[in-house]
């Protein structure tokens, strides 16, 4: 079992951050053992921090595919789908997980064990390729406009514009701090309140829907034109 995220790269705020967990196990986990991790990990998500938590099995790490198989996964997002109707929430989440890439990737390069051997021993390399992949997917999806959080809307597309530019992981904060010193200027003030918010330097961030098209289109092209070098 393994730290990733924001917890081990730094910028971890136990008010706003997912605590990111992710677990390998020898085999493939019956539809009971899943109902029991529903209630085991729904009961201990919020205390303190909401649970993001991937179960992978170890044959489905080696040889690395991408998007990556996975056994369970649970957020609380999915928490009363998955109390309510096991079968049709599993259904629902597929077999496999891009993010996995991304997720795989900083627990082989920055996790921490929780229990089990160094993650370099447990965890395969992710082709570059597959990261980036992971990183652009999840751009697409931060943009969307139904994300309930404004601040992840700034920060995750700053995140990843700084990791693909550098080559190098990147928290919300520290991708944060490198795209303010690059983005346009008429834009700098959304990112800057966005990393207050998220350092809990202040309790609000206010954007409205048209900044947050006009910031998101502008990271998109600067993250294009690094993904088509």
């Amino acid at each position: 079992m393994y730290l990733h995220g924001s917890i081990v790269l730094g910028g971890f705020n136990p008010e706003l951050s997912d605590l990111d967990v992710l677990a390998v196990t020898r085999r493939r986990t019956t539809v009971d053992e899943k109902r029991r991790l529903v209630e085991m990990v729904a009961d201990a998500s919020g205390n303190p921090s909401p649970l993001e938590f991937h179960l992978v099995a170890q044959a489905d790490l080696r040889p690395w595919q991408h998007p990556t198989p996975f056994d369970f996964h649970y957020s609380d997002v999915w928490r009363d789908a998955l109390r309510a109707d096991l079968a049709e929430a599993l259904g629902r989440q597929g077999d496999a997980d891009p993010a996995l890439a991304a997720h795989v990737m900083v627990v082989r390069q920055r996790g921490v064990a929780i229990d089990g051997p160094p993650p370099a021993d447990v965890f395969p390399d992710v082709p570059w390729d597959d990261y980036a992949d992971s990183l652009l997917r999840d751009l697409r999806w931060a943009r969307s406009t139904d994300r309930p959080w404004p601040v992840y809307r700034v920060l995750s597309p700053a995140r990843i514009w700084a990791t693909l530019a550098t080559r190098e992981i990147q928290s919300k904060d520290s991708g944060g701090a490198w795209a303010l010193e690059r983005i346009r200027a008429d834009l700098r003030p959304v990112l800057a309140d966005a990393l207050a918010r998220y350092r809990g330097d202040t309790a609000a961030f206010d954007v409205d829907e048209a900044t947050l098209d006009r910031y998101g289109a502008y990271v998109d092209t600067e993250v294009l034109a690094i993904a088509s070098r």
